[in-house]
């Protein structure tokens, strides 16, 4: 999920996915985020310890997706 995007950012549509999981007793699914900047504040509130969600920095190779796609589903 691209951190800047119209309408509604990555951010925004993380947040409003894991709302809408909490509220109705979903697991949220694991997120990774890309981004062409990241503030280190942003990076460890997106992805914590990148244990469970993940951040790609631009220019990001299709063989960086394929293998954090294998982490999270690992």
């Amino acid at each position: 999920m691209d951190l800047r995007m119209p309408v509604m950012d990555g951010w925004q549509a993380f947040n409003a996915i894991r709302d809408h999981c909490t509220a109705n007793g979903i697991k949220p699914p694991p997120v990774i985020f890309v981004t062409g900047y990241a503030l280190p504040r942003i990076v460890d509130e997106a992805v914590g310890d990148g244990s469970y969600n993940g951040l790609l920095m631009k220019p990001v190779m299709i063989s960086d997706i394929v293998n954090e796609v294998k982490k999270r589903l690992a």
